[in-house]
């Protein structure tokens, strides 16, 4: 499995997992219901599934799902914020405002 380290300010090293396409929609399918149709709370919940679903270890210690479920034992509100920015650049959200490169080729239809 492929991961991505982050060492936060506190010096706290994060293993996540490889953001993938997918991660979004299970991270949206968990908390739709709990949003009650609310975009500002259904980013807010989709935010913490996505570094719930992601999170890997902290500092060498394995996480299991208890342990990834209580944010508040592992990070305080700082590290969490920095996590945020991580996944946000895994995303590649940093990158929408540079326009894509594309060109007109042939594929060999006539």
């Amino acid at each position: 499995m492929r991961v991505v380290k982050a060492t936060l300010s506190t010096m706290k090293v994060v293993l996540l997992k490889e953001m993938k396409i997918s991660h979004t929609e299970i991270a949206a399918q968990e908390v739709a219901s709990r949003a009650n149709g609310d975009s500002n709370v259904m980013q807010v919940l989709m935010q913490k599934a996505l570094v719930k679903n992601l999170l890997v270890s902290v500092d060498g210690k394995e996480l299991s799902a208890s342990d990834r479920e209580d944010m508040d034992n592992l990070f305080s509100m700082a590290e969490y914020s920095q996590l945020l920015t991580v996944i946000k650049k895994m995303s590649g959200v940093d990158d929408l405002g540079k326009p894509p490169v594309f060109e007109i080729v042939n594929s060999g239809d006539k």
